[in-house]
């Protein structure tokens, strides 16, 4: 919850989760103002396996000539997908968060696209999503999105 209006919560189904969550309005007498269930497929195999291969190769030491690459050799790129942005996305992510491992899921139909929540081991919040290619399992995209920092409230 990010205010006491404020309320969000996860159920397990079947095939997945649902996501519920409700803000009220701020009265004696609270009102429901949103109501939201958002549903989100458990990934399959292929999804989990090529974001695991993903963070960790961003896991990986560095080499003494420069930077670890980070794109997996035994994950296939689709072609529309700029590998190297990937690359810079998973280094950058590697160096303020540490090591990184995949939360829950919290977006996507689990077939073919899946968003997960990180786990981390110098805290803050990140997300990571992977889309496949059905026929060919080729990663069609690889994003990793950090929460905003946010500066202190008060000034000096």
């Amino acid at each position: 919850s990010w205010s006491t209006a404020h309320c969000r919560w996860w159920l397990r189904g079947e095939r997945g989760w649902a996501q519920v969550e409700i803000l009220v309005t701020p009265e004696a007498a609270p009102r429901i103002q949103t109501l939201r269930v958002t549903a989100v497929g458990d990934p399959a195999a292929d999804l989990v396996e090529a974001a695991e291969r993903l963070l960790a190769a961003a896991a990986a030491p560095a080499a003494a000539s420069g930077p670890a690459p980070a794109w997996p050799a035994a994950l296939t790129a689709g072609d529309a997908l700029d590998t190297a942005a990937v690359d810079r996305a998973l280094r950058a992510a590697s160096a303020r968060f540490g090591r990184m491992a995949l939360g829950l899921p919290i977006v996507g139909d689990g077939r073919i696209t899946s968003t997960w929540e990180l786990v981390t081991d110098r805290g803050g919040r990140a997300t990571m999503k992977v889309s496949l290619d059905v026929e060919s399992c080729a990663v069609t995209e690889a994003s990793l999105l950090a929460a905003e920092r946010r500066g202190p409230d008060d000034a000096w």
